[in-house]
């Protein structure tokens, strides 16, 4: 329980303390669209050697960050986006961890937003389109605003201790 004090001085009725919750976000490794600048939205674009490492240093840091709270891998829950990019993170993070790689959910709300037509293009090539094919672009069969899932979302629904 725990008690407040009012700018009077007096205190106010005990309550109980809500438990808080963990949250680890952990974004994926790079892939060649990243190192390219490429908007990459929902395409499905693997890891790159580089982002490979990168997911395994994720690993170790989640691990260091666990063991300074005390906790341990078993006590969270573990969620990933369903593109493969974000899954071989999560494996390969996972392993680090020392808990088996695939012992987790997916989840459709934590893929990254649809950039619609831009998907592919470089933020250059983005920029030198005129406004009209810029209209058109996001207009196009998915855009940003209309299949934007936004991580508070997804808290907002998460249960638990959850990485």
């Amino acid at each position: 329980m725990h008690r407040t004090s009012s700018s009077t001085g007096t205190e106010s009725a005990a309550r109980p303390e809500t438990p808080r919750r963990k949250l680890y976000f952990v974004r994926h490794g790079e892939t060649d669209w990243n190192a390219e600048r490429r908007l990459q939205g929902r395409r499905d674009i693997p890891l790159n050697a580089l982002g490979r490492k990168q997911a395994a240093r994720s690993g170790e840091l989640v691990a260091n960050l666990l063991a300074i709270s005390g906790a341990t891998p078993q006590q969270f829950a573990f969620t990933a986006s369903p593109l493969s990019r974000a899954r071989e993170t999560m494996e390969i993070m996972r392993a680090e961890l020392g808990v088996p790689p695939q012992d987790y959910t997916i989840d459709a709300r934590l893929a990254e937003l649809s950039f619609g037509k831009w998907e592919g293009l470089t933020y250059k090539e983005v920029r030198a389109l005129d406004r009209s094919r810029r209209a058109s672009a996001i207009n196009g069969t998915s855009s940003p605003r209309a299949e934007r899932a936004t991580p508070s979302c997804w808290c907002a629904c998460a249960s638990g201790t959850t990485a």
